[in-house]
């Protein structure tokens, strides 16, 4: 079953990485990169990809459009409101939101979440994992954007603070929840990643 409504597909790729050691956009998983295998997966769901990346990052060839946070290393606040802006300005009404550290990250999500995004009563589609919400893992309405930058330049930089000014709902994604694993660290990378991938390091 495809999405009820056109989507965009953020992801965000610009952050510090401290606990990785390494850029995570551009850690392997199997012959791709992170970020080349999530924009792929995101492609036959949405009409257009956006992938935020920091001011001078170098950033692994994929088939997406690339968008610069104009600051670095803000949090991921400031990633998605880069990102939702590039897709508002680009005329998506809709765009589901997720990070690069997220290599299970399918099409099978999107597909979960889309059919909920209806009606103008509604700013946000989160995942729920059965424990809790995940914001970056989520649709949001582009035009959310606004009241979000002005939670954020007030000095708000937690996601979860900013969702409390937003109409939302979440959708229990169990049966998808190991979609929404992220990896921080070199020994969640190795826990996760596929036998081949690590056998190629």
């Amino acid at each position: 079953m495809s999405p009820t409504i056109q989507l965009a597909g953020i992801v965000l790729a610009g952050g510090a990485s401290s606990r990785m050691g390494r850029d995570k956009a551009t850690l392997q998983w199997g012959d791709k990169s992170f970020l080349a295998r999530i924009v792929e997966s995101l492609r036959p769901v949405c009409a257009e990809v956006f992938v935020v990346i920091a001011p001078k990052q170098k950033c692994p060839e994929v088939s997406a459009t690339l968008v610069r946070d104009p600051i670095a290393h803000r949090g991921p606040l400031y990633g998605l409101l880069t990102g939702l802006d590039a897709a508002r300005q680009a005329g998506h009404h809709w765009a589901f939101v997720c990070a690069t550290d997220m290599p299970l990250v399918s099409a099978r999500l999107v597909r979960e979440l889309a059919p909920h995004c209806v009606g103008e009563a509604l700013d946000v589609v989160l995942a729920h994992d059965g424990t809790r919400a995940q914001p970056l893992a989520s649709i949001y309405r582009t035009a959310a954007a606004v009241t979000m930058r002005a939670h954020a330049d007030a000095g708000g930089r937690s996601m979860y603070g900013a969702l409390s000014e937003l109409r939302t709902s979440t959708v229990d994604v169990t049966r998808c929840a190991n979609e929404l694993i992220n990896v921080n660290t070199p020994d969640e990378l190795t826990a996760l990643r596929p036998p081949q991938a690590a056998r190629e390091e």
